[in-house]
């Protein structure tokens, strides 16, 4: 699997575990320490929901918070 689609891959994912965070027509702040609590939830939560093992979370993270919308919502 290529980044490109492990980038997509994790971006559903982070839409789907947190929608009220990662609502792409509704973004809000994060929390400074956002990528330390994702990570460890996927840790916790892993086994038991299955999760893909392959997601690239902290740059999707990092398309997420560089994207316009995100930083228009930091502004308002």
């Amino acid at each position: 699997m290529g980044f490109d689609e492990k980038l997509e891959k994790t971006n559903q994912w982070l839409q789907e575990t947190f929608p009220t965070l990662f609502d792409p027509s509704q973004p809000k702040p994060l929390d400074v320490h956002i990528v330390r609590d994702i990570k460890a939830h996927y840790k916790n939560e892993r086994v038991a929901k299955k999760y893909p093992d392959d997601l690239v979370i902290k740059a999707a993270l990092y398309r997420y918070t560089q994207s316009p919308e995100y930083l228009n919502c930091l502004v308002d």
